[in-house]
């Protein structure tokens, strides 16, 4: 049998096209895997909120989301290896929560060593002053100020815009920062984390910001500064260089010591307590006179006008001394009707004995008293006359 080229050529280029064809649909099969791999939505935990270091991780800090698993660089943790985990460091509000970034304990960092203090070490929030100067660094100088207004009634109502101002503080030497709680020779850092941003994983530089300044600051300045600062007079932070104080300091100390006298004193007189003595309750009962016309019935023609004083509800009551109160409050209201929102008659102080007909029989809460006026039973107790007589002025 005569062996012919030309087919055998045709036979073997068919069947390398046969298999150009298979290893192609093949590559696309493999190739449509991995893309719908990749796009294949993965569900992760992220932070619900910023999160600061030792925090201890619950339901309440979570949130779950699906993301594309060709963003995810790192295997995501199931619920379980993050519950009842601490965050080795801060976590922001919608970064993924990673192994790395997670222990079953409190981690101990190494401390990053602050200046040493030759005074008094006070660390003071920077949210404390109305200008936080996050631009100072340890071994820089600032002096505190203190503005505090003129007319406190006027300020109260927000109507003043006099202020007074003085240092409290100078020749502060900045030792340091506090950032959650740990110290820092840095105000400000920056921070790479990954965030979830439109189902897509990102990086984002941020700025965290120090929680609190650690100041030297002498005994004069720590107390002058917690004294300003608790009467809710406004701090300012001023950077400087370092200056002689050119004033005596004597004469800060003596102020300070003169306002802390002043308002011992004031205290003092909020709470004296007045005495207050006993006193009989004179009636409230108004008279009026009325006009009467007296007519003869045999003798039409001959009337008689009579004109009378009626009271308006009995004052010889009050003189009753069977059923009294005594004014148990340090000021007590009497009322027209038993209602805290009827019309005030008088005011009364303690010690005050009251005679009274009955309890009200609208409202128990209320006694109604000689001259039909009311009091409510909070600011009264029932008394004999006997146990006050003695006390009372004849």
């Amino acid at each position: 049998m005569k062996f012919n080229k030309e087919i055998a050529i045709i036979l073997v280029l068919v069947s390398l096209l046969f298999s150009a064809v298979g290893i192609s649909f093949y590559l696309y099969k493999k190739n449509q895997n991995i893309i719908k791999s990749k796009n294949e939505m993965v569900t992760v935990y992220i932070a619900k909120k910023d999160l600061k270091k030792d925090t201890l991780l619950t339901k309440e800090h979570l949130n779950k989301t699906t993301i594309a698993r060709q963003y995810i660089l790192n295997k995501p943790l199931v619920l379980k290896e993050i519950l009842n985990k601490y965050t080795k460091e801060s976590i922001y509000k919608n970064e993924i929560f990673i192994k790395k970034k997670l222990s079953p304990s409190i981690v101990k960092d190494s401390k990053e060593k602050i200046i040493p203090f030759e005074k008094n070490s006070y660390n003071m929030a920077f949210k404390l002053f109305r200008n936080p100067n996050f631009s100072v660094e340890p071994n820089d100088i600032i002096n505190i100020i203190s503005a505090y207004p003129r007319d406190l009634k006027k300020y109260s109502k927000k109507e003043s815009n006099e202020f007074d101002v003085q240092y409290i503080a100078r020749n502060v030497k900045v030792l340091g920062f506090l950032r959650d709680g740990h110290g820092s020779l840095k105000s400000i850092v920056k921070k790479k984390i990954k965030v979830i941003e439109k189902k897509k994983k990102v990086d984002k530089v941020i700025e965290v910001k120090a929680d609190d300044v650690i100041l030297d600051v002498d005994d004069l300045g720590l107390l002058a500064l917690i004294d300003h600062y608790n009467k809710g007079k406004q701090l300012w932070m001023v950077k400087t260089k370092y200056k002689e104080i050119t004033e005596p300091i004597i004469k800060i100390e003596k102020a300070l010591k003169i306002a802390k006298k002043v308002e011992a004193k004031k205290e003092k007189k909020k709470f004296v307590r007045k005495n207050f003595p006993y006193k009989w309750y004179k009636s409230s009962a108004s008279s009026f006179i009325h006009e009467a016309v007296i007519e003869y019935k045999d003798k039409p023609d001959l009337n008689k006008t009579k004109k009378m004083s009626f009271s308006k509800s009995g004052a010889n009551t009050c003189n009753k001394r069977d059923k009294l109160l005594l004014v148990t409050a340090r000021y007590a209201n009497v009322r027209a009707n038993f209602s805290i929102k009827s019309r005030l008659v008088k005011s009364l102080h303690k010690n005050y004995v009251v005679p009274y007909v009955s309890v009200s029989t609208d409202d128990t809460s209320w006694y109604k008293l000689c001259d039909g006026n009311y009091m409510h039973k909070s600011i009264v107790t029932p008394i004999a006359y006997e146990k006050v007589s003695k006390y009372l002025k004849k």
